[in-house]
């Protein structure tokens, strides 16, 4: 129990891990639903390469038949197909370690606003376990929320660090990090009104 909450108060994110891959751990047993191979029906017949410049450059009838340009989380479907094939404990595997990430920048950027330790963990655990999000840890297919979530999450804290350094180069590379969530998934043009409430926040 001491080295519990020795971990705990010594090392928030540590034990976030350790909450995560229990609470994940019985996902890796899950298998596939509704559309989750859809996409390898369209890479049939095409090399990794040729996968990759079809999800990058893709002519009108490879998005005629996909419907969506959403290249990093193509390419991050396509790499789980070329290592695990059918085999959905991969998938899901990636699914988990990208619900993981997740946590860890809740925790980071919780952490930049409230200063607190406490409430940081306290909204990282409610985000890790919320079941609203459910959907998207365990539905192969809703992964795009999620790797969206880490580029959002990801340009925050980078907008973060420019507005209190004013060193341009934040800027820059929030603002990267705001089109890598854009082409992972539409809602994320909703960005810039977090970032201008994030210069609100320091402003006033």
């Amino acid at each position: 129990m001491l080295k519990i909450k020795r971990l705990l108060l010594e090392s928030p994110p540590a034990c976030l891990h350790v909450i995560g891959v229990i609470y994940l751990l019985p996902s890796l047993l899950l298998y596939f639903v509704s559309e989750d191979l859809k996409f390898a029906l369209l890479l049939e017949g095409y090399t990794f390469l040729e996968s990759l410049r079809n999800i990058w450059f893709p002519s009108a009838e490879f998005l005629n038949e996909g419907g969506l340009f959403r290249p990093i989380v193509s390419t991050i479907n396509l790499i789980d197909y070329s290592l695990w094939g059918t085999n959905a404990f991969g998938y899901h595997l990636t699914n988990a370690l990208v619900h993981l990430v997740n946590v860890q920048l809740v925790y980071h950027f919780s952490l930049r606003l409230f200063k607190r330790f406490d409430i940081s963990f306290l909204c990282s655990v409610i985000f890790l376990l919320h079941p609203i999000l459910a959907n998207s840890v365990y539905w192969i297919s809703g992964r795009t929320d999620m790797v969206a979530c880490i580029f959002y999450l990801t340009s925050l804290i980078i907008a973060d660090k420019y507005l209190r350094n004013m060193d341009v180069k934040y800027f820059i590379l929030s603002q990267v990090s705001f089109l890598a969530a854009l082409i992972s998934k539409e809602m994320s043009v909703t960005l810039p009104l977090a970032q201008v409430w994030l210069i609100l926040y320091h402003r006033y």
